[in-house]
């Protein structure tokens, strides 16, 4: 269960409210889609939730623990949710296959070897070689990142993913 409460995010010093006051509930298994006109809130409302960033105020809690030290939202982030980012956010000193796995590097109690094999396998799966990449495969490559950790969330910034 994923639980929002009274949630805000403030950019350049108060000066830009992003979120003020949010309050939600997901129940766990629940399929929950956030919509609204550009600049509204929704990325910002997705990367507090996946621990990419902090709240200003209030606070968030998965499965009941809050995610309130960046130790318990490093180990979250890395085990518990896949992002599929609007960008390809990919590191061009990595082949395909560490760019895939790297998320679960950090944390994950497999081993690398067991990460390889995985990330290997997810990109098989969506038709996608080891070594080659580009345009529009580059959402394929996005999706099977997210899916690399042991991923309970998937929090994507558009449904098309571009």
């Amino acid at each position: 269960m994923i639980r929002v409460d009274n949630v805000h995010k403030h950019f350049d010093k108060g000066l830009v409210r992003a979120l003020n006051g949010i309050c939600l509930e997901i129940p766990k298994g629940e399929v929950c889609a956030v919509i609204g006109p550009s600049g509204c809130g929704k990325s910002t409302l997705l990367h507090l939730i996946g621990a990419l960033d902090r709240p200003t105020q209030g606070h968030i809690y998965i499965n009941g623990k809050p995610l309130t030290t960046p130790d318990r939202q490093s180990v979250y982030r890395n085990l518990q949710v896949g992002f599929i980012f609007q960008f390809h956010h990919l590191l061009g000193h990595l082949t395909l296959a560490e760019n895939v796995a790297l998320p679960a590097l950090a944390v994950s109690k497999m081993t690398q070897s067991q990460i390889r094999q995985k990330a290997c396998r997810l990109l098989s799966e969506v038709g996608l070689e080891i070594g080659w990449i580009s345009g529009p495969l580059r959402f394929r490559r996005r999706k099977t990142a997210g899916c690399c950790g042991q991923g309970h969330h998937e929090f994507t910034g558009n449904p098309a993913g571009g």
